[in-house]
């Protein structure tokens, strides 16, 4: 097997490694001049297009210094400067993937196998082995929409590139997987046909003929209950993404299997309808592609759970048991619960007969979740509900007979909710108000889902909690509540990350945050936040994480940061603030990192930043800074200082230039300073 020395994985999550090793990128403008030279590998790319590509906002001489600075930082990265075959050919007007180089790269071998298929001569798709094998494998490149969670912030060109990719491969992947449906199912292997079509499924969740088939299938395997709910879920998916019922086709097949009586059901050629897609280029409009996102991303699907009941024999017994009111909550509870399947797949509802031996049978089996006291459960299923939770990647024990402690991503201590973490689980939806209720609650992860809105302002009730996640959310959107401010406990509050792609939220930054004295970090970066730095969060001296980089925020920089002197990272870069860098900056003396890059700070760098000896890492690039670089730099041991596009020069003294010759990633603008 060869072994391809640099790996590009974009199907999914985005991982860059060569010979296993995960590669260092400096910057995420960087990585995404990479990937769009990996992808667009067949022709070579002017300069000066990809200046005006990624830097659209800079002027001329500034996009094309940061392009060179990207392309110096990206060999380095690739190892290009050590090797006689280098990853990329560069020349003095463009730059180009080197094919003949070792590389492989997920997207176009995914692509790659999926138009071999549709190239390769046989008599029959259903019978070619290798068609098929091609498929499987190309169905298992894909992990997930192309750069799912990477973009760049204002620039609208890159993002509208990565969106029409997006929608390319997701089509490939569709065509993958309707080829798969109709292979297996031909052969009447239902249950694999099933598996790929409920694939396709939640892949075009507003693909009417999709739900069809996927309920078509369930009914040849046997499996009616599942088909029928099939149809529930088809109608809420078309009511949530386009505001539709479903077609009379549709209604029909649905009565077809409610009234079937047979052990087998009528079978039907799954393409044999308008399962195939109109045409449709991809490259036609960027604004259509972006609303059919849109129409994905609103999509809050809600599956209707229904238990019958059959009350003719026991009713005094559930009386005696309990008062009429409880027992109204308990069946407003149970009837949002999952019908009980039995082994082959089917409701035990359907069999169920009006005696009181089944009566018992079925109420003896949810008991356990409708006695369970308090709000805690109720709390739980509102969650489940506006979440999605039947399309969760791993909802073990929600809303069976269990206690609700031991299920998935719940925590109890006595009794009490104390952790739920949910991320990394496809939740999708809006956030519950509810959780609020959840007053023993400690620890809150919904970090990394497809949640969207607002955050509701109730989670400020939640007065022990200590840790709060939420970023990776990239359609949060909103203020961030005052009412956190209450939350007196709080070591961690993550609302938005670059690494997760940031978020939608916007506003000032509340000034009640000053209130967190346990905060330890403070993360929202990539975000539309505005205004200033609120003085009252100069107050969090516990403070060891501050990341508000690539938002909107301006004014000057506080120098009352200066009292936050357990700060180890200090990440404002992309934004708007102006003024100087404040000397009060040089009190931090636990700082690692430190940037203030893409800002339009002015004025000298001030020699109070050389007390920060344990400094490693110092970005100052795009921003209005002048003057010399201060010569008490040279106390710190840094790992990389940046500073190009600005007019800061460098002192010409061979000491100070020993000390710049031996920092690892240092990016100049390579201004000499006069004597």
């Amino acid at each position: 097997m060869v072994m391809h020395r640099l790996k590009i994985s974009l199907l999914g999550k985005l991982e860059l490694s060569i010979d296993e090793e995960p590669v260092e990128v400096s910057s995420n403008y960087v990585r995404a001049l990479l990937l769009f030279l990996a992808i667009e590998k067949h022709h070579p790319h002017r300069r000066e297009i990809l200046a005006e590509m990624f830097w659209p906002v800079k002027p001329d001489g500034v996009a094309r210094n940061s392009l060179k600075q990207a392309i110096s930082n990206l060999r380095k990265a690739l190892g290009d400067r050590d090797h006689a075959d280098p990853f990329l050919l560069i020349s003095r007007d463009e730059i180009q993937i080197n094919q003949s180089s070792p590389y492989w790269i997920d997207a176009v071998e995914f692509s790659e196998l999926i138009e071999s298929t549709e190239n390769h001569t046989h008599g029959n798709l259903t019978t070619c082995n290798v068609c098929e094998n091609k498929l499987l494998k190309a169905v298992e490149y894909y992990r997930g929409e192309f750069l799912k969670e990477f973009y760049l912030p204002d620039n609208q060109e890159f993002n509208d590139w990565v969106t029409i990719k997006r929608e390319f491969f997701r089509q490939q992947m569709a065509d993958a997987l309707q080829k798969l449906v109709r292979i297996f199912e031909a052969r009447r292997e239902f249950s694999l046909a099933s598996d790929f079509c409920r694939q396709l499924v939640a892949l075009e969740p507003w693909g009417e003929q999709n739900h069809r088939n996927l309920m078509r299938l369930l009914a040849l395997n046997g499996m009616r209950s599942a088909a029928l709910r099939q149809y529930q879920i088809c109608r809420d998916d078309l009511q949530n993404e386009l505001g539709v019922e479903p077609s009379k086709t549709t209604e029909a097949l649905y009565e077809e299997i409610v009234n079937w009586e047979s052990s087998e059901f009528p079978m039907d050629d799954p393409l044999s309808e308008s399962m195939e897609r109109p045409g449709q280029s991809v490259l036609h409009k960027v604004g259509a592609i972006q609303k059919v996102d849109a129409s994905r991303r609103m999509a809050s699907r809600r599956v209707i759970f229904t238990i019958i009941f059959v009350l003719v024999i026991g009713i005094s017994f559930v009386y005696w048991f309990s008062s009429r009111k409880e027992l109204q909550n308990q069946t407003l509870l149970g009837a949002r619960l999952p019908p009980v399947s039995s082994e082959n797949g089917d409701d035990l509802s359907d069999d169920l007969q009006s005696s009181e031996a089944t009566y018992h049978e079925q109420t003896s089996t949810l008991s356990p979740v409708l006695s369970t006291p308090g709000n805690e459960l109720q709390v739980l299923i509102a969650l489940y509900e506006n979440t999605d939770g039947p399309n969760w990647e791993n909802s073990d024990g929600w809303l069976s007979d269990r206690s609700h402690c031991v299920w998935y991503g719940v925590t109890c201590r006595g009794g009490k909710i104390v952790e739920l973490v949910l991320s990394h689980n496809h939740l999708n939806g809006s956030i519950s108000a509810e959780l609020g209720q959840l007053e023993h609650l400690e620890n809150l992860d919904l970090g990394n889902n497809q949640l969207r809105g607002h955050i509701p302002p109730e989670l400020g009730n939640l007065s022990r909690l200590k840790h709060l996640t939420l970023w990776g959310n990239r359609e949060l959107s909103g203020s961030i509540p005052p009412a956190f401010g209450n939350l007196s406990n709080l070591e961690d509050l993550w609302l938005a990350h670059w690494e997760s792609g940031g978020s939608l939220l916007s506003g000032e930054i509340p000034p009640e945050l000053g209130n967190l004295n346990k905060l330890r970090s403070l993360q929202i970066s990539v975000s539309l936040l505005r205004g200033p730095i609120p003085v009252e969060l100069c107050s969090l001296v516990n403070l060891v994480d501050l990341y508000l980089d690539s938002n909107q925020l301006n004014g000057p920089i506080p120098p009352e940061m200066g009292n936050m002197t357990n700060l180890q990272v200090l990440d404002l870069g992309g934004n708007d603030f102006e003024g100087p860098i404040p000397p009060e900056i040089g009190n931090l003396s636990m700082l690692t990192y430190l940037a203030f890059g893409g800002n339009l700070v002015s004025g000298d760098i001030p020699a109070e930043l050389g007390n920060l000896v344990r400094l490693r890492y110092l970005i100052l690039d795009n921003t209005g800074l002048s003057g010399p670089l201060p010569r008490a730099l040279m106390n710190l041991n840094l790992r990389e200082l940046t500073f190009f596009g600005t007019e800061v020069c460098e002192p010409l003294d061979e000491d100070f230039q020993i000390w710049l010759k031996n920092i690892n990633n240092l990016t100049s603008n390579e201004i000499v300073c006069e004597l």
